[in-house]
């Protein structure tokens, strides 16, 4: 059965998932609110996390507008599919089908058909109207970050003058006319020159990754800058296709960065290899696999409509994450095994435990693997702490209490090791979840264990 089938039961429904496309233009985003102020002596990095602290206020404003999108048209696949199972029971052929290719629409495009049916055309009408509504309060919300933006743009160009910097001042001054004009509604692209990108076969024609000769790809180590999103495999073709799935291997010293690289179908193999400022998203079947790589403001999502287990699935040994998150880990949209990792400056999101099932069992699974890493300077809830094991937690702030629903029984205690200095345990109100050790009384290390800095804000091999 294809991806494009739509299934014949509610439980069907419960297997699927929203689009998350959050980024549909060519954008670059820098993860990381940056401070600003009127500043003398400006130079270009000073301008460039201007830039980066307006994209990420959009960027955030966008991502909950989708997440509301997402939600809707949850809920309107739903009262598709209750129509859809009425007319089947009352052996209505006809509307049975329109209501699949609606359901269909619905959850692979976002869209509405055109076929009318019984009970559909109020449906439809209210979708319309509550998603304008979205779309109208995210647009209304982008207005003020924009003005205040431009004021901070204006003082940023003045300065720039004075200094002799004209170039730079005229690179501003752009920014300040486009954010003026109808257009300037989203995201800024960096000024700074671009690399040369190299252009790997399968990536020139078509946004999916994939050529003549099936999915397999690897790429010549370099910079590659993507444009739009990239796509890998094409989970609506037969499972007998070669080019239903992709292999994607970036080997040692390929940098992939920007926009959004979403697999349908496929597995990412990466070794030795940096991902910045870069949305990393993946439907049912798709996998990411790194060792001893850089993630620089990047973020891991679940994309696609389906949803089973530990859908997304994300493996991690030693490698160095930079104020980078895994968006809703967990049950049924993401499930990882990170081991021998350092994690600097993320602010993590909550694990999601499947209703109904045990999070202490959860905790434990394959995966939901967090071992052996090191966090330095991170937001931690306790639903993530939770599933970590032998870990080392340096100036880090744990998240407030979270009711794990942990059932009797089966509570087990995890450790958290400490640095030189000592942390407030997680406000614990069952007792019992966690302990605090010093780290410096375990031989074994914690972390990646290669060589990396941080300078002007970006994430490089050292």
């Amino acid at each position: 059965m294809s991806k494009k089938t739509v299934t014949e039961s509610r439980a069907g429904i419960e297997k699927v998932f929203l689009y998350y496309e959050i980024m549909k233009r060519t954008l670059w985003v820098g993860i990381g609110i940056a401070v600003l102020g009127a500043w003398s002596g400006l130079h270009a990095d000073t301008v460039e996390e201007a830039r980066k602290a307006y994209n990420v206020e959009i960027l955030m404003i966008e991502a909950k507008g989708q997440d509301r999108i997402d939600d809707l048209y949850r809920k309107y696949a739903g009262g598709v599919a209750r129509l859809r199972d009425q007319f089947q029971a009352d052996g209505n052929l006809d509307n049975t089908i329109k209501a699949n290719k609606e359901l269909e629409l619905a959850l692979e495009e976002q869209e509405a058909g055109t076929e009318d049916f019984p009970g559909i055309e109020r449906m439809r009408a209210v979708l319309a109207d509550e998603e304008a509504k979205i779309r109208a309060e995210v647009a209304d919300a982008k207005v003020p970050v924009k003005d205040r933006f431009v004021k901070r743009l204006e003082i940023l160009k003045v300065e720039l003058t004075k200094a002799g910097k004209l170039e730079e001042a005229l690179a501003v001054r752009d920014d300040i006319l486009e954010l003026k004009s109808k257009e300037g509604d989203g995201l800024l692209a960096s000024s700074k020159p671009q690399e040369v990108v190299a252009s790997p076969r399968g990536m020139i024609k078509t946004p999916r990754l994939v050529d003549e000769k099936g999915g397999e790809i690897e790429l010549t180590p370099g910079v590659y800058r993507l444009q739009e999103k990239l796509i890998g495999g094409d989970g609506s073709l037969p499972k007998e296709s070669k080019l239903r799935q992709v292999t994607l291997t970036l080997p040692e010293g390929t940098s992939l960065e920007r926009e959004t690289l979403y697999l349908d179908e496929g597995h990412l193999i990466a070794e030795g290899s940096r991902f910045r400022q870069i949305l990393l998203s993946a439907d049912l079947g798709g996998t990411y696999e790194a060792k001893r790589s850089l993630f620089d403001e990047v973020i891991f999502a679940k994309g696609g409509a389906w949803m089973s287990g530990y859908s997304a699935k994300i493996i991690l040994d030693h490698c160095v994450l930079y104020k980078s998150n895994f968006r809703r880990p967990g049950k049924p949209a993401m499930g990882f095994k990170i081991t021998n990792t350092t994690f600097v400056d993320c602010d993590l999101d909550p694990i999601v435990f499947k209703e109904g099932d045990d999070p202490t069992r959860e905790a434990q699974g394959d995966w939901l693997t967090v071992e052996n890493c090191h966090f330095i300077d991170c937001v931690i809830p306790q639903s993530f702490l939770y599933i970590t094991k032998n870990c080392l937690f340096e100036n880090c702030r744990f998240g407030s209490y979270e009711d794990l629903k942990i059932k009797e029984g089966t509570k087990n205690v995890v450790t958290l090791y400490h640095g030189s200095t000592f942390l407030d345990p997680p406000n614990d109100r069952d007792e019992g979840k966690f302990k605090m050790e010093d780290g410096s009384k375990r031989t074994a290390p914690f972390g990646a264990g290669i060589e990396y800095e941080i300078s002007g804000g970006a994430l490089d091999f050292r």
